[in-house]
């Protein structure tokens, strides 16, 4: 993305905010009217072109502005004819005075009508003049990167080109002597008084250099390859190579080329042009590298910020780190050519020469990056293609375009889209690397202990935070990562990122203003109003407030009301900030009621009943219920109604209202243990004492019965012909009660009769 794109959004953005002079439409006309004739004759060049794009950006910008004044200002003159009432008619006649506020205002009205209109025409003419600039730049575009240039099968033509380049090369060569040759003997003599101390100083700085990144590596960097370090470590150490790796090499580049400028004795020739841009494709190098080593890691896995395994991060390093010399290379040369205004020929062979390094390069790393693990193809199906194959097929499909290309003589060609796919793939990598790294910082900030003890917010909450925030974070990283390959390719980004302005800050739906920043602050604020009324709601309940001497049903109802109340406040305060008026809200609430008034009382009813349960949460998704002698679990709970799911798989959908109006049972509302009752009539004879115990042991060495509560077991009835007895005992889940329960009956069955105790209708094992 264009640096002059930004400043052009953010200038526009400025006139919104700060502009205080009106809108002088005629003024506005004639910039659009000359803008357009400059398009149409053809006389705009790229850099007229995007100047335009400013000015028709700053100038919509201030034309909506007007235009929203002037809407006001027009509703403000019909609510004043509105209150002067009906023109009369007929004989009946109006004071003069009311006659003339009624004319006045008329007048004010249809003025402000035409100039309501003539801004609609400006709209239209910037709509006309995008189009037009939209046309010329693509047209531009192709007509550049479909240039036709010399076939590589045209072997005589192609020929004199490599022989031109093999000259370019050779002279190339030669230029330290020619450089040398062409001084004159005080500039021999000064080189030579000076060349010990130059190389002396030059000795010193690589001598400190490796010394400072030797140093980071060593006490900063990756300190054991067998230590499982935490994700902060890497981070740090991450930051401590790309010090060591980067900075410190680019530093001292960076000091070779401010020196390189003001060096008065490499003057004459192209010595210093050529050492200039070699240093400056060098930096390029060092800092590619260092990010691929610090990124990849490939000699200490345990360091890696990314998941590889080891041989994927050393291939994909070598591939990456080979491609980047080679690549840049060619492109040093190929722009020291440009510079000295090198023949045609030499800089046509140096483009072929750079595309089939370019080509080359990106061979190998896609083939470093997906090539699989080897695997035995009797366990791959004959019908499956692998991710590498797939890859490696679109590749070579696009290398063979680009080929063709080359050889048909459209250099331009390949070597835009080349560039454009490096490029893209570089950009996506690195918003993405940026994603990762803000979701790890927020990931960190929000186990700050702050959070919890002096505000007191608790991890659920806080990790439902991170959720979201990841999950709103990811459309404008990549929404950003998709504009910028976008420009990458070509594309009017500023045209683009100009209408998104406009999207976002409000754009009309008939008569209705709606912005997007509106309604997402608007949301904001009605789950920030939401938290603080919860957060009175628990300070009432558990925290300062719950100290005030109150009835726990009062309590109880007060806190009802709270959540009630805020809930309503919400969502008021957040109908303001999105832009409405009490007066919508009215509207709003009059067809709730002529709605209710033609039956809808019962959908009204469900659909209250349905927000009171999602924010009171009596039930949660996963709760087993029995709700008017339904009994199941917890599926979903919409809007009108809630679906359980019985125990013999059939779905049970009750209504909301059904849910407040009766009594709920919930198995599993504050935690999901349960008790396990068991009932077992033993013949008269047996010791009942001896039964409680061996009940009691045996629910104890149950699998999943909990100690505390400690089971019991009681002598709860005499019947005719035997004695009742009643197990309990608790578990922690509730749904492994009768795995539980199956248990105990089959260690009952196994105990007993060697106890001596007789089961009814048990029949009695043979000694």
């Amino acid at each position: 993305m264009r640096l002059s794109v930004i400043i052009g959004i953010f200038l526009s953005i400025t006139n919104i905010v700060w502009a205080d002079e009106p809108l002088n439409i005629k003024t506005a006309g004639q910039i659009l009217d000359q803008i357009e004739a400059e398009l149409s004759a053809g006389r705009a060049t790229a850099q007229n072109l995007s100047d335009n794009l400013k000015t028709i950006n700053s100038l919509q910008s201030q034309i909506n502005q007007s235009k929203a004044q002037t809407t006001e200002k027009l509703e403000n003159a019909q609510k004043k004819l509105e209150a002067l009432g009906e023109a009369p008619t007929g004989e009946t006649s109006e004071s003069a005075e009311i006659a003339t506020k009624r004319k006045e205002f008329n007048a004010d009205v249809d003025t402000l009508k035409a100039e309501i209109a003539q801004i609609d025409l400006l709209n239209a003419k910037i709509e006309e003049i995008s189009t037009l600039t939209l046309k010329i730049r693509n047209k531009s575009l192709l007509s550049r990167i479909l240039e036709r240039q010399t076939s590589v099968l045209q072997f005589q033509d192609f020929g004199k080109s490599l022989a031109r380049f093999g000259t370019f090369i050779i002279n190339l060569i030669k230029s330290p002597n020619e450089w040398y040759k062409g001084l004159n003997k005080s500039a021999r003599q000064k080189l030579t008084d000076n060349l010990g101390a130059a190389l002396g100083i030059i000795f010193f700085i690589a001598a400190f250099a490796f010394w400072l990144s030797h140093t980071l590596r060593k006490r900063y960097g990756y300190q054991d390859c067998a230590v499982g370090p935490s994700y902060t470590q890497k981070l740090r150490s991450a930051v401590a190579m790309a010090f060591a790796l980067g900075i410190v090499p680019s530093a001292v580049i960076g000091a070779f080329l401010f020196w390189l400028k003001s060096a008065s004795l490499l003057e004459g020739g192209n010595l210093k042009l050529l050492l200039y841009d070699a240093a400056l494709f060098l930096l390029a190098f060092c800092i590619i590298r260092a990010a691929v080593r610090v990124v990849l890691v490939p000699r200490c896995g345990n360091w890696r910020i990314v998941n590889l395994n080891n041989t994927q991060a050393q291939n994909i390093s070598r591939a990456l780190i080979f491609s980047a010399a080679l690549i840049l290379s060619f492109e040093c040369l190929l722009y020291f050519a440009r510079q000295t205004s090198t023949e045609p020929e030499s800089i046509y062979a140096l483009q072929i020469l750079g595309i089939a390094a370019k080509i080359f390069g990106l061979f190998i790393t896609t083939h470093a990056l997906f090539r699989e693990p080897t695997t035995d193809i009797s366990d791959v199906a004959p019908q499956d293609i692998s991710l590498e194959t797939k890859v490696n097929l679109t590749v070579g499909g696009f290398i063979f375009i680009l080929i063709i290309a080359t050889l048909a003589g459209y250099v331009p060609l390949a070597e835009f889209l080349l560039n454009r796919v490096i490029l893209s793939i570089l950009a996506i990598g690195a918003f993405w690397l940026l994603d990762k790294f803000i979701r790890f910082a927020v990931h960190r900030l929000l186990l700050f202990k702050f959070w919890r003890q002096k505000l007191r917010i608790g991890a659920r909450f806080l990790v439902k935070t991170e959720f979201w925030f990841g999950l709103l974070l990811a459309p404008f990283i990549w929404l950003a990562a998709l504009i910028t390959v976008l420009s990458l390719w070509g594309f009017s980004t500023d045209i683009m990122l100009h209408d998104i302005k406009n999207f976002l800050l409000g754009f009309n739906i008939g008569d209705m203003r709606v912005s997007i920043v509106s309604l997402a602050l608007g949301i904001v604020v009605f789950f920030g109003a939401l938290f603080v009324a919860k957060s009175l709601k628990q300070s009432l309940l558990h925290g300062n407030l719950s100290k005030i001497e109150m009835q726990e049903d009062t309590r109880a109802s007060l806190a009802a009301g709270i959540s009630l109340i805020g809930f309503i406040v919400a969502l008021v305060v957040a109908f303001a900030v999105m832009g409405g008026s009490l007066k919508s809200i009215a509207i709003v609430a009059g067809a709730l009621s002529f709605g209710v008034g033609l039956g809808m009382q019962n959908i009204v009813s469900n659909f209250v009943s349905g927000i009171i349960i999602l924010f009171e949460r009596p039930i949660k998704i996963g709760d087993w219920v029995v709700i008017n002698g339904q009994e199941g679990i917890v599926k979903t709970i919409s809007m009108r109604a809630t679906l359980l799911e019985a125990f013999n798989k059939s779905e049970i959908i009750i209504p909301n209202s059904a849910i407040l109006s009766s009594s709920l049972v919930n198995m599993t509302y504050t935690n999901r243990a349960g008790q396990v009752a068991v009932k077992i009539n033993v013949k008269y004879g047996a010791n009942a004492t001896d039964v409680r115990q061996t009940l009691v042991k045996i629910a104890k060495e149950t699998p999943g019965v909990l100690a505390t509560p400690e089971p019991s077991a009681a002598f709860s009835n005499m019947g005719d012909t035997t004695m009742e007895f009643t197990l309990q005992c608790y578990v922690a889940n509730v749904f492994d009660r009768q795995a539980v329960m199956n248990y105990i009956y089959e260690k009952i069955l196994e105990t007993f009769p060697l106890k001596g105790f007789e089961i009814p209708n048990v029949p009695t094992p043979n000694n």
